[in-house]
């Protein structure tokens, strides 16, 4: 079967409630489920890999914002993953 990822920096639970109702309403239509990814770790993960990056538009600064605005999906149908697991 074929998978698709789609990623997107969807921070907030509003956000999650709108690609929620999408992947029900696709996964009704074609019989195929998702679940929203999400991601827990330190700040200093994603940022001392952003420092490594050349050319990345994002600054070290903008974490701050960026974890702070995050909220935490509510909904069965997550997969959450460790930051430290990521390939970069």
């Amino acid at each position: 079967k074929p998978r698709i990822i789609i990623v997107c920096s969807a921070l907030k639970g509003s956000y999650h409630s709108m690609l929620r109702a999408g992947i029900i309403l696709e996964a009704n239509a074609s019989q195929h489920w998702g679940k929203l990814p999400t991601m827990k770790g330190s700040r200093e993960v994603p940022t001392g890999r952003m420092m490594k990056c050349q050319g990345h538009r994002m600054m070290a600064t903008m974490m701050d914002s960026q974890l702070k605005t995050l909220e935490t999906p509510e909904c069965r149908r997550v997969a959450t993953a460790s930051i430290e697991w990521l390939i970069e």
